[in-house]
């Protein structure tokens, strides 16, 4: 799975329609593998879940498979 998302600023509109974390995913045939040390992956994860909460428990901006 991966913990963060890479978006290119000079096509970012073509984003604009998502609605949940799983559309973003299929809209990626190959998602790019880069290696995250554990500090620097906990810190995402806790993000996650600070970003989870502070939007009301919205399901939308999780993977499904969570």
């Amino acid at each position: 799975m991966t913990l963060l998302v890479n978006i290119d600023s000079k096509n970012f509109e073509k984003y604009d329609e998502i609605t949940s974390l799983d559309e973003f995913i299929d809209m990626h045939e190959e998602p790019a593998l880069n290696y995250i040390n554990p500090v620097d992956e906990f810190k995402g994860h806790c993000s996650n879940i600070q970003t989870w909460f502070e939007n009301g428990y919205n399901t939308q901006i999780l993977h499904s498979n969570l």
